[in-house]
């Protein structure tokens, strides 16, 4: 998918998921996909937003959690979050497409990315979800050196806002420090 089709992506409503998750049943079957760690230029640290909200639906609503490798078959969960902070990261399919997927972040667009709910926000991030991820990349002969941000280090925010406001950061929407 172009990444200039992303301008015109409706930016997604989290009350509208929150209202979904009130009336559906526990023990959905979610798919999260980190599109950078997919992309042509791999990252070396978690998507804190999607580990909280990994978070989210496995100890607040007992919900099976898988971290997606590939975008094929996404039809086949209850619902799909893709998310991606560098706005080089291409996404291969038509998001439009599927009505189970919620997608977000500052790589979309970063100055207009709406933040999680407050009760996805402040929970403790699911810092298991990679761990499936790293095994098979520690088989394949990888080191564990190469992951020591998903397996040593607490990812998360210090602070909110900097005093710079870099035009390329996304730090600079938020007014205090």
């Amino acid at each position: 998918m172009d990444n200039n089709l992303y301008l015109d992506l409706p930016i997604p409503s989290y009350d509208a998921m929150i209202e979904n998750d009130i009336k559906e049943e526990f023990g959905l079957n979610i798919g999260i996909i980190d599109a950078d760690l997919l992309g042509d230029k791999h990252h070396r640290f978690p998507n804190l937003a999607l580990m909280k909200i990994s978070a989210y639906h496995k100890f607040r609503r007992s919900d099976k959690v898988t971290l997606l490798m590939n975008y094929s078959d996404i039809e086949k969960y209850d619902r799909v979050y893709i998310s991606k902070v560098f706005d080089y990261t291409k996404i291969p399919i038509d998001l439009r497409k599927y009505e189970n997927v919620f997608y977000g972040g500052t790589g979309f667009w970063y100055d207009r990315t709406p933040d999680l709910p407050d009760f996805i926000e402040h929970m403790k991030p699911d810092y298991i979800l990679y761990h499936t991820w790293i095994g098979d990349m520690m088989r394949s002969g990888r080191k564990r050196k190469e992951f020591e941000y998903y397996l040593d280090y607490s990812i998360g925010f210090t602070t909110r806002g900097c005093f710079r406001k870099c035009e390329f950061c996304v730090n600079k929407k938020y007014d205090n420090v």
